[in-house]
């Protein structure tokens, strides 16, 4: 999302909005705008505004909203930002409100977004059926945990992981949320990897199935708006067990999965749980799940954090190699999926 204004002093608006990015520039700054949501809010009174415009919008691709900010009493403005094409009127000021609705507007008008909400509802209720299955003792159907894989590794090998972000956080929260945005991240860092389409998909499952034990963690614990407790901690700690358990009782799921399960919470240095394996202990697809894992807890929002900018995030990640608890090489991986310089 761009915001283009002919005066940005004193202006701020979130980084994130509905998981898209935003931007505020300078009318006088842009060279393109190459956006699905492009936000006027100038003086359209202003012929030379008008038409710097103009000039930007003939130059890229068609926004898949262009929406406008004006006063609903303007006529001469509202006239203008129609003539440019504006697809939408917004009244001003422009507030988080109306940036709230714009973008839910632009990604239900984007096909790759519809291809993203179609897949991230699927994934959601394979999800519910999985975690349905081991609260009630029951069998797992990987199968059904496979097809929502290829889902995601299909929709975000169309899209773009922003795309796919972008929809879990506008239609789940909670653990659903956090399991959906690791997997679209594993899944991401994967084809940047260049990975084979097979390990892809083990990440992808991994991604799905590594908090399927949080199921038996008290909602009281796991949603509590505070510092937990070492006794609520140590609860908290049961889940990686309790989850590789009943996967290892469906006899279906490949080792590489169960011990992504079991070891996501693991450090290089021996310091994680629940086993407090070290190095060469640790394999390949736990390690680029837990650098996943962690990046995904922090970009997330829950009713008791807010969600940390992704460089702010990667740098956070930095800061766990340098001190020996993950792979740096993986932090850089990951950084570059994101698009994120890593320093």
């Amino acid at each position: 999302m761009i915001i283009i204004s002919d005066d940005i002093t004193g202006r701020e608006f979130p980084k994130y909005v509905c998981g898209d990015p935003v931007t505020l520039m300078h009318i006088d700054a842009c060279e393109s705008l190459d956006t699905p949501l492009v936000v006027m809010d100038v003086d359209f009174s202003n012929l030379e505004t008008v038409s710097r415009l103009r000039a930007l919008l003939s130059a890229g691709n068609k926004p898949v909203l262009l929406a406008a900010v004006a006063d609903p009493a303007n006529h001469r403005a509202r006239t203008q930002a129609w003539a440019l094409g504006a697809t939408r009127l917004v009244p001003a000021p422009l507030d988080i409100a109306g940036l709230t609705q714009l973008a839910r507007s632009a990604a239900a008008n984007n096909p790759d977004m519809i291809q993203c909400q179609t897949s991230v509802m699927y994934a959601a209720g394979s999800l519910e059926q999985a975690f349905g299955a081991l609260r009630a003792h029951a069998n797992l159907d990987m199968t059904q945990i496979s097809k929502s894989s290829g889902e995601i590794t299909g929709a975000i090998a169309r899209s773009s992981l922003a795309n796919w972000l972008g929809t879990v956080r506008a239609y789940h929260e909670g653990t659903f949320q956090h399991c959906l945005i690791v997997t679209g991240v594993a899944t991401a860092v994967g084809y940047h990897a260049g990975m084979s389409t097979e390990d892809i998909g083990t990440l992808t499952n991994a991604g799905l199935l590594h908090d399927i034990g949080k199921v038996e963690i008290p909602a009281a614990i796991l949603d509590k708006p505070g510092k937990l407790t070492p006794e609520e901690y140590d609860v908290i700690k049961t889940h990686p067990a309790v989850g590789y358990d009943y996967l290892a009782a469906q006899g279906s799921v490949s080792p590489e999965i169960l011990s992504a399960v079991h070891h996501h919470h693991e450090f290089l240095d021996g310091s994680g749980y629940p086993d407090g394996l070290q190095g060469a202990e640790i394999g390949d697809v736990t390690r680029i799940l837990t650098v996943c894992d962690i990046y995904g807890a922090l970009v997330e929002t829950r009713a008791y954090k807010q969600s940390v900018a992704p460089p702010e995030a990667i740098d956070i990640l930095i800061g766990m190699a340098d001190a020996g608890k993950v792979e740096r090489a993986l932090v850089n991986m990951l950084a570059g999926t994101v698009g994120v310089e890593a320093a």
